[in-house]
């Protein structure tokens, strides 16, 4: 109905109003969302972030609740997230370390032999793989200086295969 009334998606829908609720129990990010601070996906990512941390004391909550809204507000939505890692770290080691070895049994690499003799492959990596492979495939993935000065126009995907 909302879609046909003012052509707002579903899934759009089905965000706002989980944004809403998680607001309801956090105050300081519902002011900063309230006065434009952050915008909706990075107070969806902050909220998210402070439910997905383990047990803090109490009286850390506000003050880590305030360092994710300041990351978000400087850095976007994609950075609480890293953040909120290194804070879990801080307070619950283990459980991080619980996390990274369930994300590691998920792993896949996925090799098709094609029919012209080529492979096709597909890959999902936790963050303890992601951690060593991208450094490394970054190193050989850089763009390439022409002696010529011509300046390497590959995307990032090409760059990537040819490393």
């Amino acid at each position: 109905m909302l879609r046909a009334r003012a052509d707002v998606p579903p899934s759009a829908t089905r965000e706002r109003l989980r944004l809403h609720a998680a607001l309801a129990s956090r105050d300081a990010t519902r002011e900063a969302f309230a006065a434009g601070l952050v915008g909706q996906r990075s107070a969806a990512a902050v909220c998210e972030a402070l439910d997905a941390l383990p047990a803090a004391p109490a009286v850390m909550t506000g003050r880590v609740e305030r360092l994710l809204l300041q990351v978000a507000a400087e850095d976007g939505a994609a950075a609480v997230a890293r953040a909120a890692a290194g804070i879990a770290h801080r307070f619950a080691p283990d459980e991080l370390a619980l996390r990274e070895a369930r994300a590691s049994e998920r792993d896949r690499l996925a090799v098709r032999l094609l029919p012209d003799g080529g492979i096709s492959l597909r890959a999902r990596y936790g963050v303890a793989a992601a951690a060593v492979i991208l450094p490394a495939l970054g190193a050989h993935a850089a763009p390439s200086n022409d002696p010529a000065g011509i300046p390497d126009t590959r995307d990032t995907d090409t760059r990537h295969a040819h490393a």
